[in-house]
């Protein structure tokens, strides 16, 4: 389990109790499926912490600064095999950028669509929206 500093956790506790007051339409909405995640856990975040990647995504959409990172060809595999479902980047651009003349130049497989891919989050701007979103 990662440590947090004192002031890290009373921040969440905050935006735990802002949530599960639901004074707002987006806390009524929300409480339920991330109080469902804080209690299963996860193994990308402490107990009692909540994944947010499905919120990060729709809160992108709204404010496209929130997430940085590379457009990469991106697709979802709707076939059945052990990837079902699953969304698939092809990161080899960015390998090839990285070394070009090293590597066979790989034509990007049909099927896939240029998305920007969030590899960073601006955690501080995510979690003082968040804070607004559940306030009345």
């Amino acid at each position: 389990m990662r440590s947090r500093s004192g002031g890290q956790l009373l921040t969440l506790l905050r935006e735990v109790e802002l949530l599960e007051r639901r004074e707002t339409g987006a806390a009524r909405w929300l409480a339920d499926p991330l109080a469902f995640y804080r209690a299963g856990g996860s193994a990308f975040v402490p107990d009692g912490e909540s994944p947010c990647h499905d919120l990060v995504a729709l809160m992108a959409a709204v404010h496209p600064h929130l997430v940085r990172g590379p457009v990469l060809p991106v697709a979802v595999q709707t076939g059945p095999g052990p990837a079902w479902g699953m969304t698939v980047a092809d990161r080899r651009g960015l390998v090839r950028s990285i070394v070009p003349n090293d590597l066979a130049d790989q034509p990007t497989p049909a099927g896939y669509a240029d998305v920007r891919v969030g590899l960073e989050v601006d955690c501080a701007f995510f979690r003082k929206e968040l804070r607004r979103m559940f306030s009345a």
